[in-house]
């Protein structure tokens, strides 16, 4: 994750990711239970191959609305999932 982006790759190694077209919307879903905190964003992709995709965050649901994803966002974003790691 950097500057507004995230890569996803497949775990296995025998797996490809499934068929999305560049410049095509994505939404990610994380849940992060022990943190107790959830984040839908919306994004386009901007990159792929077979095992990766990178996709451009563009939009966060905040309070039930759709909002732009903002460097605050990004900054609260990268913190939680750093910490959950632990």
């Amino acid at each position: 994750m950097s500057e507004g982006a995230v890569r996803i790759r497949v775990r296995d190694r025998d797996t490809t990711m499934r068929a999305i077209e560049r410049a095509g919307k994505a939404i990610l879903d994380f849940d992060l239970g022990a943190a107790e905190r959830h984040y839908t964003i919306k994004g386009t992709i901007i990159r792929r191959s077979a095992e990766t995709c990178v996709i451009q965050l563009e939009e966060l649901i905040k309070d039930g609305k759709l909002c732009s994803f903002d460097s605050l966002d990004l900054l609260e974003l990268k913190a939680v999932l750093l910490n959950a790691g632990q």
